[in-house]
């Protein structure tokens, strides 16, 4: 199972941009570098949500297509 710093990393290696992805996800720039970093573990439950649901829709169906 891949940790909520894995998806981010791998949402932001398919091309979605740090701003973006917050924008998507309902946060700050600033949180996901840090979830990027590891330094944040727990963001929060709707934003965690949010960032798996990003990850399930645009990285693990493109490797399923």
């Amino acid at each position: 199972m891949a940790t909520l710093k894995d998806m981010t990393n791998a949402l932001l290696q398919s091309g979605i941009g740090q701003t973006e992805l917050a924008g998507l996800a309902g946060t700050s720039q600033s949180t996901i570098s840090r979830i990027s970093s590891g330094d944040t573990r727990n963001p929060g439950t709707t934003i965690g949500r949010e960032i798996e649901r990003l990850y399930l829709a645009r990285v693990v169906a493109k490797q399923s297509a």
